[in-house]
């Protein structure tokens, strides 16, 4: 088994990383020379929850699209754009599956695309200091929506790494990046809920006799005396002065 490696001395880096192509029939491969996805602005967002809160969100228009601009494109690719990078004819392609990873203020998101096909767009030349800068491919990018289970039909899903435990994280970067025992692969939006339902930042367990713990970061629970404790996660809400619920998150 090979987990996925990528050129982390390529000369050019603007936010966009880790970006993974997942093909038909065809191992995953590193998009190394991948410089910027410009993503379509959607007319609004639909969040998914967890016991009340939120931690993945689809994006709900069908039509998800984007803008890819590139160096260079994996090798897997080229059954699908020519020697320059010209998208060919798609008409018998089936579509693929793409993650990337974005900077997010102190945190990042990951990326997960599905069904993604490429259509024309744009090849650019430019020169710099006398020099012959390389070429800049660009592709749109379009998209056929897959069913979110709890949300409407979506074909992009990104994870706020700040928002989500990281065990979480981890086992969703051994599924879609590989291991030195695992192959990388694509997950099903059932996969991905699965994933953080089974690894929430706070954990409630119930012993069934009235009693129960609570683990979680230590920011969310504060000893206020030898025998008092304060739990601030937005899954523990007051439903009067006496009752409360808490779940886990």
């Amino acid at each position: 088994m090979t987990a996925i490696e990528w050129d982390l001395d390529r000369r050019y880096e603007h936010g966009v990383s880790r970006a993974v192509v997942y093909l038909p029939d065809a191992p995953p491969v590193a998009w190394n020379g991948l410089v910027s996805v410009e993503e379509d602005a959607p007319a609004a967002f639909e969040t998914m929850y967890f016991d009340g809160d939120v931690y993945v969100t689809p994006q709900p228009r069908s039509e998800f699209s984007a803008t890819i601009a590139a160096y260079t494109y994996p090798e897997n690719l080229s059954d699908y754009v020519d020697s320059l990078g010209y998208t060919l004819d798609l008409q018998r392609k089936p579509p693929f599956n793409l993650t990337y990873r974005t900077e997010d203020g102190d945190s990042y998101r990951i990326h997960l695309v599905y069904n993604a096909t490429l259509v024309p767009n744009s090849l650019s030349m430019a020169t710099m200091a006398q020099e012959l800068a390389p070429a800049v491919f660009g592709w749109g990018l379009v998209t056929k929506p897959k069913t979110i289970p709890g949300a409407r039909q979506a074909s992009h899903l990104y994870i706020r790494a700040a928002d989500a435990s990281p065990e979480a994280i981890a086992a969703l970067s051994d599924i879609l990046y590989g291991t030195a025992t695992t192959d990388p692969r694509f997950p099903s939006p059932t996969d991905v809920l699965g994933i953080f339902e089974s690894n929430p930042r706070l954990r409630i367990i119930d012993h069934g006799d009235g009693s129960w713990t609570a683990i979680g970061p230590d920011e969310w629970i504060t000893m206020t005396s030898p025998t008092s404790f304060e739990i601030t996660s937005p899954s523990a809400v007051w439903i009067d002065g006496d009752t409360y619920t808490i779940s886990n998150w």
